[in-house]
């Protein structure tokens, strides 16, 4: 790890963590990394990024500013991702619903039919 700006003020030790991050070897940002990527308030503030496009604090990571589909990096690779996911789940979810109003319907139209063919035969 290479230097890391520390200032101790009023008995408190602060630490600049963009050294430490940058100053992470691979291995070890990669742990660090997988261990916030599974905290609660980290998931959190990632989607309050992906969904309004900051923290509650107002921060933000990379941007391309544009919001566009052929971003590849940061919060709007994530918006796209997420959209192009939630398209998916609609269209199965609209498949679903389309699949099982045939059913209905068609199972309505049976009836119907065995309703109006009672009436003919005199049934009802």
């Amino acid at each position: 790890m290479r230097n890391v700006h520390a200032t101790l003020e009023k008995g408190k030790l602060t630490i600049d963590m963009d050294d430490v991050f940058a100053g992470l070897d691979a291995e070890a940002k990669a742990q660090l990394i997988q261990y916030l990527a599974c905290d609660t308030q980290v998931i959190d503030e990632v989607i309050n990024q992906v969904l309004d496009g900051c923290t509650s604090e107002g921060w933000h990571g990379a941007t391309s500013g544009h919001g566009n589909t052929w971003c590849r990096y940061g919060i709007d690779a994530a918006r796209v991702r997420v959209a192009q996911s939630a398209s998916e789940q609609a269209r199965l979810e609209i498949e679903a619903l389309q699949a099982r109003v045939r059913e209905l319907s068609d199972r309505l139209q049976a009836e119907r039919e065995d309703r109006s063919r009672f009436e003919r035969n005199g049934y009802f």
